[in-house]
């Protein structure tokens, strides 16, 4: 399914596949279109107010990722917190939204 979302899409992430089988880890990795920004947010906890940095990816809206999976951009792997899935513009979806922790 191509997107409108697609022309943004200049950025390429690896989605590593998580699967468990006897108790051991095993992974496949799949390359997809992507677009990467990183956002400043102020995060309140006990002790006081700290500035930190969020990684937002928005991805096509038939990638085949879970909560589960992780994603690879450039050699560093980072877990996924959550994906908003699918965002709509107009009649067909548009693109997926992925925060890494």
């Amino acid at each position: 399914m191509v997107s409108t979302a697609q022309k943004y899409m200049k950025h390429t992430v690896t989605i590593v596949k998580v699967s468990l089988a006897r108790g051991r880890e095993s992974t496949t990795e799949k390359d997809s279109p992507a677009y990467i920004t990183v956002y400043r947010t102020i995060v309140r906890d006990v002790s006081g107010d700290h500035a930190v940095e969020k990684t937002l990816i928005f991805l096509p809206p038939d990638a085949d990722v879970v909560e589960k999976d992780k994603i690879k951009i450039d050699d560093v792997i980072m877990p996924i917190k959550w994906i908003r899935k699918p965002r709509f513009v107009g009649q067909e979806p548009n693109h997926l939204e992925v925060l890494l922790d």
